[in-house]
């Protein structure tokens, strides 16, 4: 036989005669295709369980990567929470201590200081970024406060230089208080100070 009328597996191939009815092949052939055949669906099957183990220990690591994700932001959250409360907590220290500086400047007696700051009206004051209070406006505040409770401070008072009493007459060829004699001061309060 020629080899144009071999099949590919070496076995001469029938061109449809009635004498053959089925192709043949040669049982080592066939033999040697099955075990091939056999050998690639165990490595398929071994490759399947392979990726899908991989997949399954990509997806536990990533679970585990999210729930680490997750501590994280939460511990970050809560140093935030911390570091603000202790800023807050600093803030209002150093705002008691502006607030019992100034209240003492304007005649708070030292007992009364933090009653001072529990009942004062603070809420036009604010704290800067850099813990700074706004004296001006602590001062006015205080003032106030003078005015609602005197009896948080004491009835004979100099005030601050740096402010002048408005019930306090301006006359004429009057000397300023700090021109005064320790005589003229006594006085000027006796006739000023009810």
């Amino acid at each position: 036989m020629s080899e144009d009328q071999k099949g590919s597996s070496g076995v001469p191939e029938t061109n449809g005669s009635a004498n053959s009815q089925e192709d043949v092949v040669a049982y080592s052939t066939y033999k040697k295709t099955v075990g091939e055949v056999k050998s690639l669906k165990a490595k398929l099957a071994e490759l399947e369980a392979e990726k899908e183990s991989q997949s399954n220990a990509r997806l536990q690591e990533q679970g585990k990567w999210k729930e680490a994700a997750e501590d994280w932001q939460k511990k970050a959250k809560e140093a935030e929470e911390k570091a603000m409360k202790v800023a807050r907590t600093f803030g209002q220290k150093v705002f008691a201590q502006e607030a019992k500086t100034v209240a003492l400047e304007l005649g708070a007696t030292p007992e009364a200081l933090e009653d001072i700051i529990k009942v004062g009206d603070w809420s036009e004051i604010e704290i800067g970024e850099d813990f700074s209070v706004d004296r001006d406006k602590l001062k006015s505040s205080i003032a106030r406060m003078q005015q609602a409770k005197p009896f948080y401070f004491k009835k004979t008072v100099n005030p601050p230089k740096d402010i002048v009493p408005s019930n306090m007459p301006q006359q004429s060829g009057s000397k300023k208080l700090d021109e005064m004699s320790v005589d003229e001061l006594i006085l000027f309060a006796r006739n000023n100070i009810k």
